[in-house]
């Protein structure tokens, strides 16, 4: 099919409309966990501390932000609700997938007053790259024709990952009701047949093996 000059034009500016809309979306999503995070309630820095680690996020903003937090609590201890902020926040910079929060998680693994805040920094500094890779399939546009809202299109290109956590995770999120496009119900469906498969699969294989010994 050919395509005229102007109709060229038209879906070119559509398009980049749209991703002007959808980077909006995730500014403001972005902002409103900024501002979460300056809560006095320490019990509400956590929980929004938990959704933005399996946002797929990568806003040096916003992680510039965690970071300075887990610097300025680190070396004290509050007792337990403070020890388990520290432990989230080491846990969201690993989240971010980016490099220039190792020497932080470095730090406060060596440093940190607490065994607990210790072994979580230790624990996050090797996440960091099994991040780096969740957040590319959760922001891929791979299947971006399938016009789905942005969270959709996230959970949808986690049910499709090879990663059984994300499959998991993107499962947990619908039945939060946080998405409910049928697509991606069919999608579950499809992994739940595939996995079944498997699972009888190896199930047989392993009987095979016994009728030999």
């Amino acid at each position: 099919m050919h395509l005229n000059k102007g109709t060229c034009t038209f879906v070119l500016i559509t398009l980049f409309i749209s991703s002007m809309c959808m980077a909006a979306d995730r500014t403001i999503e972005i902002n409103n966990f900024m501002t979460q995070l300056s809560s006095s309630n320490s019990k509400a820095r956590i929980d929004v501390t938990k959704l933005i680690t399996r946002s797929g996020l990568s806003d040096t903003q916003l992680f510039d932000l965690i970071q300075e937090k887990l610097l300025d609590g680190y070396s004290i201890d509050k007792g337990s609700l403070h020890l388990d902020e520290m432990a989230w926040y080491c846990k969201a910079l690993a989240s971010s997938g980016l490099e220039k929060y190792r020497s932080t998680l470095v730090k406060v693994a060596n440093e940190a007053s607490s065994s607990k805040v210790r072994k979580y920094a230790k624990q996050s500094q090797d996440l960091i790259n099994d991040y780096r890779e969740r957040n590319a399939a959760i922001n891929s546009t791979k299947h971006s024709n399938l016009n789905l809202s942005e969270k959709a299109a996230r959970i949808y290109n986690m049910l499709q990952s090879d990663n059984l956590r994300l499959q998991k995770d993107a499962a947990k999120m619908l039945f939060r009701g946080e998405a409910s496009d049928m697509v991606l119900f069919d999608s579950v469906q499809q992994n739940l047949e595939i996995n079944y498969k498997q699972y009888i699969a190896k199930t047989a294989c392993k009987w095979d093996l016994t009728d030999y010994i």
